[in-house]
């Protein structure tokens, strides 16, 4: 089976999140694409001028943000990834005033691709991790779970 979609996955992440390069989202999400992400109000269809926001103010909060693409399985047009994301909490943009915190929370995307392009996603990071590790929330420790 051809890796094809899922190296796009990863050039995605490199060229968006860890290069900043927001104007890859012009070439690599296909017009009318659909992405869906809970951190966003779960908008079920945010166009790339809307991600580009959303990625601008997360690079500003977290500016060494990096995501690793840990792994993934790639099935006809779809691809899933298990990514780790690190980075210290330095600008405004999440909601919140800067911590001056480091964190690594994970993360699972699916993405359907058709033609080299991104037509749908969807993100889910642990977002109770992050702001447990940037001290805004307190998370209780659950233990052995049966």
């Amino acid at each position: 089976m051809s890796e094809r979609n899922a190296t796009l996955v990863r050039r995605w992440f490199d060229e968006v999140w860890n290069r900043g390069n927001v104007d890859a989202i012009d070439q690599l999400l296909a017009p009318g694409g659909v992405l869906h992400d809970p951190s966003m109000d779960d908008v079920p269809s945010l166009t790339a001028e809307v991600f580009k926001a959303h990625a601008r103010a997360m690079r500003h909060a977290i500016p060494d943000i990096h995501f690793a693409v840990d792994a993934t399985i790639e099935a006809d047009d779809h691809v899933a990834a298990r990514v780790t994301v690190t980075g210290t909490h330095t600008g405004h943009g999440l909601g919140i005033e800067p911590t001056g915190r480091a964190f690594r929370v994970n993360g699972m995307v699916m993405a359907r691709i058709r033609d080299g392009q991104f037509v749908e996603g969807w993100n889910h990071f642990d977002l109770l991790g992050l702001f447990g590790q940037l001290g805004v929330v307190v998370r209780p420790r659950l233990g052995m779970m049966v």
